[in-house]
């Protein structure tokens, strides 16, 4: 089994580097989080590892990619499986300065790049991230890493899993779903790729049809995996029995017409890379077929939180990064939890009790984790979709492939 790096365990914690895909970009200002999350400057960061947070490779595609883009969103719809409209967001790179009123998501939260509904795209083509929300999520769940790809140049789209999000969740639906959200994903990435008509004439030709990235959180996570082409079993307990009358107007048994024989295999052979976030997908007897991911030849990077107990690191990422065949990467949050991975506890709703625990006090900080995260995740993206092979260096730091990412720093 061939991967670029071998790594039980990549502790993520606190990184506040830049991350971009320029050949100048440079490590930023430092912190230090500790136990009470205040911040200090941290020397420790500048001795000796800072040089792993650098990109120099000015060869191949992105030679004339610009520092940074402005951010564009446009809202379509995508017609689903089982008959579903989907709301669904594109956002995507403009030209630096555009000038317009930048939007408000859910109108409640800002844009943290300023972005601009339905400004005119920068020249592509440009490589493709489909994304996928958590169970009842929504579409701009994690527009703090959606924005950074576009703002990157990267086309992002993300579709509602209508009867899965806050909006309208229907917890009868939850069968189908397992098959319904990767097929989104396909449909998703189809309507990135063909344009119809009333949308803006710049879409056409905007996303590079070779290069696609499915990244999710939680459930959108399984969702990602299984549109990577990650095969799925139920046991039959669990399932209707279709061959009853009326089960056709059943909802999973229409569903699992779509998907075949087990295992399901939903995967969309576009796919060249995986970003599962704080995924969820295995259960007693239910889930991913683990000894058949080590067919599975794109790379996988995974991210996981220490303190996650819905999606644990144990039961969820570390099985599935075990098995993976192709090129992988486990990168593990110490600390942080679930919503580490979502703009959630910036929404007004994390000031109330319920979500008080969730959101408040943790180490590291939101900002922190979110940064951390943007950052794996572009160097991924840059080194599978675009060739950067310095990019590839951001997950082979460190003594035997280990790297480690603490409040202080990098460390081996």
């Amino acid at each position: 089994m061939k991967s670029f790096v071998k790594m039980g365990m990549c502790a993520l914690f606190a990184l506040t580097a830049a991350c971009g895909s320029d050949a100048t970009t440079t490590a930023s200002a430092k912190t230090d989080v500790s136990s009470d999350g205040t911040t200090s400057d941290s020397a420790a960061f500048d001795s000796g590892y800072a040089d792993t947070l650098v990109y120099t490779d000015t060869s191949g595609v992105d030679a004339a990619v610009p520092t940074l883009y402005g951010v564009g969103v446009l809202d379509i719809k995508v017609a689903g499986p089982g008959g579903r409209s989907l709301p669904t967001t594109i956002w995507y790179p403009i030209p630096a300065g555009t000038q317009g009123t930048p939007i408000k998501y859910l109108g409640m939260m800002a844009s943290p790049n300023g972005a601009i509904a339905k400004a005119d795209a920068a020249q592509g083509p440009f490589a493709l991230v489909a994304f996928s929300h958590g169970n009842q999520g929504l579409r701009q769940q994690s527009v703090f890493l959606t924005e950074a790809l576009a703002q990157h140049g990267y086309v992002v789209i993300a579709p509602d899993h209508v009867g899965n999000t806050f909006m309208d969740y229907d917890a009868k639906l939850l069968g189908a779903m397992v098959v319904w959200r990767p097929l989104d994903l396909r449909a998703a990435i189809d309507r990135a790729l063909k344009p119809e008509a009333g949308d803006p004439a710049w879409l056409a030709g905007l996303v590079d049809p070779k290069h696609i990235a499915v990244s999710g959180h939680s459930f959108g996570g399984y969702t990602a995996l299984a549109a990577a082409g990650a095969p799925v079993s139920v046991p039959a307990a669990y399932l209707p029995d279709c061959s009853l009358p009326g089960a056709s107007s059943d909802t999973t048994c229409q569903a699992m017409a779509l998907a075949g024989s087990l295992p399901w295999k939903l995967g969309d052979p576009r796919v060249s890379l995986v970003l599962p976030l704080a995924h969820c997908g295995q259960l007693p007897g239910f889930g991913f077929v683990l000894p058949m991911l080590a067919d599975l030849k794109i790379p996988a990077i995974f991210q996981a939180a220490t303190g996650d107990t819905t999606c644990t690191l144990q039961d969820q990422a570390q099985p599935a990064y075990d098995a993976w065949g192709g090129p992988k990467a486990l990168l593990v949050m110490q600390g942080g939890n679930h919503f580490s991975y979502s703009d959630m506890c910036s929404l007004p709703l994390a000031q109330t009790a319920q979500f008080a625990a969730y959101c408040k006090g943790r180490v590291p900080e939101l900002s922190v984790a979110h940064e951390a995260i943007v950052h794996y995740t572009l160097a991924a993206c840059d080194a599978w979709l675009r060739g950067q092979t310095a990019a590839k260096q951001e997950f082979q730091a460190g003594p035997a492939g280990i790297l480690t990412i603490q409040s202080s720093g990098i460390a081996p």
